[in-house]
């Protein structure tokens, strides 16, 4: 169906009417989504979020109807612990954990399988934010079993040259209490989030220890080395994107033997919501023809 879910899996101890079968993991089943186009795929992707967001709104749901009318299943999951939009028992809000990288390759690891079941083999991998650290960390974890990897204004943040004054150098340097406001605020603008209603900011700003767990992991090292990576890398920014931004995916792509740099016109680090098209056509479609990445064995 045409740039709507075909499949949705969640975690079953919460919806046990969902579409089976979900994928398993050590802990918990996760929730996700496939798109499928009306004709026959000719490709796959797989989407990896950013810090303390989810499939439900945002880059996953604008992404999805642009990638479909190009001929591509694509898939949407939460990483576990990041499904901010939910409560358990209707009363406690959930989402926004702390996460490990190691801990979000399983998660890719797991829908990737769980993908393989439904025939779709080698995905694209794409990553918007901090989940461009996770997704080339994964290409080199799933050895052969990713085409290629697409990222978008991925903080390089570990590097001596980054500046710690960007919306994640804020977030860590601020409270616990007060560090995911702080994000957002330097994400989306003080009147956006002055706009949001209030049990969306309280929602957020428990977030604030799991992002500066994260935030600060990332600053302490990098989760992957370039000369690990051993499939086509697009790294992407936007012409309006920040200039620590344009200057680590231009530094970046010199770094990765097989990496090209893409430039979306008019574009900002949102780029997954306003120019999906864009993306979809620049980073994606011409990754799907390598093979590169894929095991031949």
């Amino acid at each position: 169906i045409h740039n709507k879910p075909t499949a949705l899996w969640t975690n079953p101890k919460r919806y046990p009417q969902t579409h089976p079968p979900y994928p398993q993991t050590d802990t918990m089943a996760m929730d996700g989504v496939m798109y499928l186009p009306e004709t026959a795929p000719r490709g796959s992707a797989i989407y990896f979020h950013g810090n303390t967001m989810n499939f439900y709104t945002g880059a996953a749901r604008f992404l999805a109807p642009a990638l479909t009318d190009l001929g591509l299943a694509f898939m949407a999951f939460n990483r576990r612990g990041h499904d901010i939009l939910t409560t358990r028992n209707s009363r406690e809000a959930e989402g926004g954990a702390f996460q490990t990288v190691a801990e979000s390759i399983a998660d890719n690891r797991y829908a990737a399988q769980w993908m393989h079941g439904q025939g779709f083999h080698h995905p694209v991998v794409i990553g918007h934010s901090y989940g461009g650290n996770v997704a080339l960390a994964a290409s080199v974890a799933l050895a052969g079993q990713v085409r290629a990897v697409s990222i978008y204004e991925t903080p390089l943040s570990w590097l001596p040259w980054w500046p710690g004054t960007t919306a994640g150098g804020a977030s860590v340097s601020a409270t616990a209490e007060d560090a995911a406001e702080t994000f957002m605020k330097r994400l989306i603008g003080p009147d956006a989030w002055e706009a949001l209603p209030a049990r969306t900011k309280i929602e957020r700003r428990r977030e604030g220890p799991a992002l500066q767990g994260e935030l600060g992991a990332l600053r302490g090292g990098a989760p992957w080395q370039p000369m690990d990576v051993r499939v086509p890398v697009t790294c992407a920014h936007g012409s309006k994107g920040s200039p620590h931004h344009r200057e680590g995916m231009t530094w970046l792509s010199g770094q990765i033997s097989d990496a090209r740099l893409v430039c979306i016109e008019g574009a900002g680090h949102g780029a997954p919501n306003s120019h999906a098209a864009d993306l979809a056509a620049r980073l994606v479609v011409p990754q799907l023809d390598t093979t590169d990445g894929i095991s031949t064995s």
